[in-house]
C-alpha cells in the first residue's frame, strides 16, 4: 500500500500541470473517490508546498491538504520570501492533531518565525517533529529553543539538526511520549545529555551525530533503549565512554579515534566504521589497541557490518606492508578476539588491502551462517591503502584498486570467503556503481561451486538486476 501511494503521490506535480495546460486527466475520479485518510497519506510522501498545489485537480481535492496531519516545509519546494508562505500555510492549516511537523532549510529566518512554526507544532500536539537548520544557513547564534518544546507529553519522534541553535534548556525535560531521539552538530555536554535522559523515561532509540563535547555516554538508566547511533567529530580531543548494557543495537561512525565501549553486553547487532581526516600519524599502536578492543566487545553480538576503513585497520598480518609507520613487532602484539556472529555484512571494496581484514574476521567466526558484501565504487574510501606487492596467505595476486577489479578477482574473493569458512549457508554478494561494466555471464563462469553453501550474485544496470542460482 505504501509503494503505491508514494507512486501516486509522485504523479501529482505533473498532473497538476497537466491541468493548468489545459490537459485531461485520465482516471483522476478513480483517486479523487478514495477516503480522505487515504488521500492524506499520500500526501505524506510530498512536501507541503507540492500537496497544496493538488488543490487544482479538482473541488473534491481543494481541501485535503489543509486537513492533513502532515505539513513538510523544504527550501527546494517553497518560493522565495518562504517564511511568509509557511505562515500563510499553517493559518489555513485546519488538521486539529499534528502527526508530523518538518522543516529543512538552510535560508535565514528570524526568531519570531521560527517561534510561530514551533509553537503551532506543539498546538496541534505534534508526534513527530523534525527542525533541520542546514550548516552554511545565516541563522542565529543565539537562538533559543522556546521552552514549551521541553516539557511536552505527545511527541514520540524528536530530530534536531540545528548547528547554531542553543539547545541548553533552561527548564526541567519531560517527554514522556518520546521514543526515538536524533540531535545533530550540537554542543551538548555530558551534564544536559544526563538531563535530557532522565526526561525521556520510555526512550527506545537514541542517535548523537556529531556532538564533540559528549565525552560520556551514560545510559545504565535509559532501561528502554536498544538502539544506539553514534557519529563522532573529528574535532574532539579524545574518544567518546560509551556505557549501555541495555542497547541490542549499535551504530557507529567515528572521524579519528575509536569509542571505548565500556559496557555493551547486551549487545546483538553492530554496524561500525572508521574515517581519518588527519595525517597519516594517527595510525599507530593505541588506534588498533583500541579498535581490537572494539572487536572483543562484539564476541556476544549475532551480527556485525563493518566497512571499508575499519576492514583495513583491523587486521594486524595485512598491515605489516605499510612501514615504516609501524613495525612488525608492534603489530604482532594485536590479537583477534574469537566472534560468535552467524550473519556477517561488508560495506567495502574488493582490494587487497581489506583481504587479510576479511580472512581473519572470517577465521575467528566459526557459527558464520550468512555473507553479505555490498561493494559500491560510489563510496569508495580507500583512506589507508598500503605500499608494495602484497599477497594473500594462499599467494592468489589481488588489485590495488576498484578500478582494477576483473572478474578473477571476484572469483577469488568468493573461494576466499568459501576456505575461511565451515558452517556458511548462503553468500550474498552484491556489485554497483561502476562495477556493472563487468559482464555478468562470465563472472557467474568463474564462480566456485559449492554443494552446500547458497552463492547469490547481484549486478545494478539500468534498474536491473541479476541474480544467479545456487553455485
Amino acid at each position: 500500500m505504501a509503494q503505491e501511494s508514494s507512486r501516486a503521490a509522485s504523479s501529482l506535480p505533473r498532473l497538476c500541470n497537466d491541468h493548468l495546460r489545459g490537459g485531461h486527466l485520465r482516471n483522476i475520479d478513480l483517486i479523487s473517490s478514495l477516503p480522505d485518510e487515504i488521500l492524506q497519506h499520500i500526501l505524506f510522501f510530498v512536501p507541503t508546498q507540492l500537496a497544496i498545489t493538488t488543490c487544482v485537480l479538482s473541488r473534491r481535492w481543494r481541501h485535503v491538504w489543509s486537513d492533513t496531519p502532515f505539513l513538510s516545509f523544504v527550501d527546494s519546494y517553497m518560493p522565495p520570501g518562504n517564511a511568509a508562505w509557511i505562515n500563510e500555510a499553517l493559518t489555513r492549516c485546519t488538521a486539529p492533531k499534528m502527526i508530523k511537523f518538518h522543516l529543512k532549510t538552510r535560508m535565514y529566518h528570524t526568531a519570531a518565525d521560527v517561534d510561530r512554526w514551533i509553537e503551532f507544532a506543539m498546538s496541534r500536539n505534534v508526534e513527530n517533529l523534525s527542525l533541520c537548520v542546514g550548516q552554511n544557513s545565516n541563522y542565529h547564534y543565539n537562538y533559543n529553543i522556546p521552552d514549551i518544546v521541553y516539557i511536552n507529553s505527545s511527541i514520540k519522534q524528536l530530530n534536531f539538526e540545528l548547528p547554531h541553535v542553543c539547545i541548553i534548556p533552561s527548564c526541567s525535560i519531560s517527554w514522556t511520549s518520546l521514543k526515538k531521539l536524533s540531535l545533530s552538530w550540537s554542543s551538548l555536554s555530558d551534564e544536559y545529555v544526563a538531563k535530557i535522559l532522565c526526561g525521556c523515561p520510555i526512550l527506545e532509540s537514541l542517535r548523537l551525530n556529531h556532538c564533540p563535547h559528549v565525552r560520556v555516554l551514560a545510559l545504565s538508566k535509559s532501561l528502554g533503549v536498544r538502539t544506539l547511533e553514534i557519529t563522532c567529530s573529528r574535532f574532539v580531543s579524545g574518544p567518546m565512554q560509551i556505557v549501555a548494557p541495555n542497547v541490542h543495537s549499535l551504530r557507529m561512525h567515528n572521524y579519528q579515534l575509536p569509542c571505548t565501549l565500556v559496557d555493551v553486553s547486551s549487545l546483538t547487532v553492530a554496524k561500525v566504521d572508521v574515517s581519518r581526516h588527519s595525517g597519516r600519524e594517527t595510525i599507530n599502536d593505541y588506534l588498533f589497541e583500541s579498535l581490537h578492543e572494539m572487536l572483543e566487545k562484539f564476541q556476544n553480538a549475532e551480527k556485525l557490518n563493518f566497512g571499508c576503513n575499519f576492514l583495513q585497520l583491523t587486521c594486524a598480518d595485512g598491515l605489516v606492508f605499510m612501514r615504516p609507520l609501524l613495525s612488525v613487532a608492534e603489530v604482532r602484539g594485536i590479537t583477534f578476539p574469537m566472534l560468535k556472529i552467524k550473519a556477517l555484512i561488508l560495506e567495502t571494496e574488493i582490494f587487497q588491502c581489506i583481504i587479510p581484514g576479511i580472512e581473519t574476521l572470517l577465521q575467528n567466526s566459526p557459527n558464520l551462517k550468512t555473507v553479505t558484501v555490498h561493494a559500491n565504487t560510489q563510496n569508495y574510501y580507500n583512506e589507508y591503502v598500503g605500499v608494495g606487492g602484497w599477497r594473500s596467505k594462499d599467494g592468489a595476486s589481488w588489485n590495488r584498486s576498484h578500478c582494477e577489479l576483473e572478474s578473477k578477482h571476484v572469483a577469488s574473493f568468493v573461494e576466499l570467503v568459501l576456505k575461511n569458512t565451515k558452517a556458511l549457508d548462503k553468500m550474498v554478494l552484491q556489485l554497483y556503481g561502476d562495477y556493472p561494466r563487468l559482464k555478468f555471464e562470465e563472472l557467474v563462469q568463474t564462480l566456485p561451486h559449492n554443494n552446500t553453501v547458497s552463492i547469490v550474485l547481484s549486478t545494478s544496470q539500468n534498474g536491473t538486476h541479476h541474480m544467479s542460482g545456487e553455485s
